[in-house]
């Protein structure tokens, strides 16, 4: 791995990023002395959506149809990783890390209610943090924030 000019911030975000990347997380913990953190060290993580996913406004509004059939098997695609012990073995050969490891990746660092699709949690913190770390210029209210949302599906309740 190529040395990592530690003033470039968009090459550390990509090594930061790059959570699967077994060498480059290392280089990261040993050079910036950065700890891995797991799902649950940061309690307050529970109760803030931290990951989205985010589509074009005019292709969702063309399209809406094949983003719904997205969304739909991502969540059984996630169902299917958290429940069947073959997701496991998948994920250890894709990753080409020992079974042991992913397991523990998958587990630790990615528990299953962090993946949910269906709400965004925290809304009014995250609003706070955006302001506060400069993402936006001005303050956003919840109820504005929430016509920025299209949540295309919801899974029924087991």
């Amino acid at each position: 791995m190529p040395p990592i000019d530690q003033r470039n911030t968009s090459n550390a975000q990509a090594v930061y990023s790059n959570t699967f990347d077994r060498t480059a997380t290392e280089y990261a913990m040993k050079y910036f002395e950065w700890r891995v953190l797991h799902a649950d060290d940061v309690a307050a993580l529970a109760q803030q959506t931290i990951r989205v996913n985010v589509a074009n406004a005019n292709a969702l509004k063309e399209r809406r149809d094949a983003f719904v059939r997205f969304v739909k098997a991502l969540s059984r695609s996630i169902d299917w990783a958290y429940s069947d012990p073959k997701a496991i073995d998948n994920y250890a050969d894709i990753a080409k890390v020992p079974r042991a490891l992913a397991q523990r990746t998958r587990d630790d660092f990615f528990p299953k209610e962090g993946l949910q699709l269906s709400e965004v949690k925290g809304l009014d913190v995250t609003l706070k943090q955006a302001l506060d770390f400069k993402y936006i210029t001005s303050p956003i209210t919840v109820a504005d924030a929430q016509g920025m949302l299209d949540i295309l599906y919801k899974p029924e309740k087991k």
